[in-house]
């Protein structure tokens, strides 16, 4: 369901996904900002977002249990208000103010291995809603909190297209494996060989990318007969030349 010929009924909505969502903090970002601060030592700041969004957060010191308790402080834009008329805000009434939110998280770091040897440490979040171990929080849309991306309900754009869009992607990613634009790479097309690319590496790619577009336009026509086949033939009429 979600392809390229299917609908929704009775105004129903699709999954948020994860790439839609106003703003991400991952824990990778706190160690690239914080990865050298002593175990006793603390630190808070302001993180900024490109699309103007901040918010103030403080990291506390490693406690007993070796976690990192990491406070997000930011505020939440009020609602607007509805036109004035009966049962509702009068005009005049002072507007709401933004509101004011505390998250409280928790940071872990464990040994990083590869192989047999340990290589670094990486940093964790506690969800503070599912308490599990998460990459990554979220505060999605008309949320309140930062949360993980099970306890938000967001999925990823790749679960949503269908088998067709999953096809369409597949070709978008080969062709940029390949190093040539998508619209331009036809069933019949053809891309020059990138400078610095072995003949093997080249063939091998270009016959990927060929296949992807056979699989996906196979999809396609498979889905155009489903919707032909619908419709009564003994009310199409052969066409006549002139």
């Amino acid at each position: 369901m979600g392809g390229i010929f299917s609908t929704r009924w009775d105004g129903h909505a699709r999954r948020a996904a994860v790439e839609e969502a106003p703003l991400r903090l991952a824990a990778r970002d706190v160690k690239r900002a914080h990865g050298t601060l002593p175990a006793d030592h603390a630190a808070e700041g302001v993180w900024g977002w490109p699309n103007g969004s901040t918010l103030g957060y403080a990291l506390g010191a490693v406690d007993y249990a070796g976690r990192r308790t990491l406070t997000l402080t930011y505020a939440l834009a009020p609602a607007p208000a509805p036109p004035a008329g009966r049962g509702r805000r009068p005009t005049g009434a002072p507007t709401p103010a933004a509101d004011a939110v505390r998250v409280f998280l928790y940071v872990v770091a464990e040994p990083q291995r590869i192989g047999a040897r340990v290589a670094g440490a990486r940093w964790w979040f506690w969800c503070p809603f599912c308490d599990r171990k998460r990459a990554a929080v979220y505060l999605a849309l008309s949320a309140r909190y930062f949360r993980c991306r099970v306890c938000a309900g967001l999925t990823y754009l790749s679960r949503l297209g269908g088998p067709t869009g999953r096809a369409d992607r597949a070709c978008r990613k080969a062709a940029r494996r390949l190093g040539v634009d998508y619209f331009d790479f036809g069933p019949c097309g053809w891309a020059p060989r990138p400078k610095g690319m072995r003949t093997a590496t080249y063939a091998r790619r270009l016959v990927a990318l060929e296949a992807a577009h056979e699989r996906r336009d196979a999809l396609f026509l498979a889905g155009a007969a489903r919707i032909l086949a619908r419709f009564p033939t003994q009310h199409l009429r052969p066409l006549r030349r002139a």
